[in-house]
C-alpha cells in the first residue's frame, strides 16, 4: 500500500521503517501504484534549509 503522506528519511546505519522528518518539506502532487509500478509527484524547494533530515539537490549526480 502507498503511503507517501509524510516527508521521511533513513539513516545510514538503519535497517527499519524510515523516520517522519521533524520539518515537512515536500507536496504530494499525486500518487498510486499497481501490479508493477509506484508512481508519486511532489514538489519542495530545491534547498529545504532543513540541515537534520534534507539533502539540498544540486545540478550534481544525485542518485535515488
Amino acid at each position: 500500500m502507498l503511503d507517501a503522506g509524510q516527508d521521511r528519511h533513513i539513516r545510514p546505519d538503519s535497517d527499519g521503517e524510515p523516520i517522519v522528518d521533524s520539518s515537512q518539506d515536500y507536496t504530494l502532487l499525486l500518487g498510486y501504484e499497481n501490479t508493477t509500478h509506484t508512481v508519486i509527484r511532489f514538489k519542495r524547494n530545491l534547498d529545504t534549509c532543513d540541515m537534520k533530515d534534507d539533502f539540498p539537490i544540486t545540478e550534481s549526480e544525485l542518485g535515488m
